[in-house]
C-alpha cells in the first residue's frame, strides 16, 4: 500500500473553531453612530439625528433611505459576508479581520448609493438655497453636491462608518 499519512492537528482545529465561535458572536453596525457629533448647519441636531430624518423622512422632508435600502437591496453585501464566514471556517482569516472587511464593504456600498442621487430630486427651494450657498463658496457645488440629495456639506456621507465588535 502506498504511504498515506493521516494527521490529527487538534491545535489547528481548536483555533479555527474558536474563530468560528467568535464570528458567530460578532456584530457589525453600519451607519452614523451617536458620537459623530453635532451637525454643522442644523443647530441643536446631531449628525445621527439628521441621518435619521433623511432615512425615515418627516412631514416636510421626504424619506431617502440610504442605509436600509442599501443593506436590504444590495445582495453583494450578504454574499461578501458569507464569503468572509467561509474564510474564517477554513482558517484563512480570523473573525476580527472578517468583521472589519464586511464593515468596509457595507460602508462603501452605502456611500455609493448616496452618490447615485437617491430619489426624490431636491425641491426647487432646496436647489435655490444650495445655489445661494455655493455662490458664497459653501457646500459641495463643484463636486455635484448642489444637486445631489443627501450631499451638501459632505458631513453626513463622511460620518457613515462601521463598528465591528468581535
Amino acid at each position: 500500500m502506498a504511504g498515506v499519512t493521516v494527521s490529527d492537528n487538534r491545535r489547528a482545529y481548536d483555533a479555527i473553531m474558536r474563530e468560528v465561535r467568535r464570528m458567530g458572536r460578532a456584530t457589525v453596525t453600519i451607519g452614523i453612530h451617536g458620537d459623530a457629533g453635532q451637525h454643522r448647519e442644523a443647530e441643536g441636531m446631531t449628525v445621527a439625528q439628521i441621518g435619521a430624518v433623511h432615512e425615515f423622512g418627516t412631514a416636510e422632508i421626504p424619506a431617502r433611505s440610504f442605509l436600509r435600502a442599501t443593506v436590504d437591496g444590495d445582495a453583494t453585501i450578504a454574499e461578501y459576508a458569507e464569503d468572509q464566514v467561509r474564510e474564517v471556517a477554513t482558517g484563512k482569516t480570523d473573525a476580527t479581520k472578517a468583521a472589519n472587511r464586511i464593515g468596509l464593504v457595507a460602508v462603501g456600498a452605502v456611500k455609493r448609493r448616496i452618490q447615485t442621487r437617491i430619489p426624490p430630486p431636491l425641491s426647487e427651494a432646496t436647489r435655490a438655497k444650495r445655489a445661494a450657498k455655493a455662490s458664497h463658496g459653501g457646500g459641495l457645488a463643484g463636486m455635484g453636491g448642489a444637486q445631489t440629495p443627501l450631499i451638501d456639506s459632505g458631513q453626513l456621507i463622511q460620518s457613515i462608518q462601521y463598528r465591528a465588535e468581535v
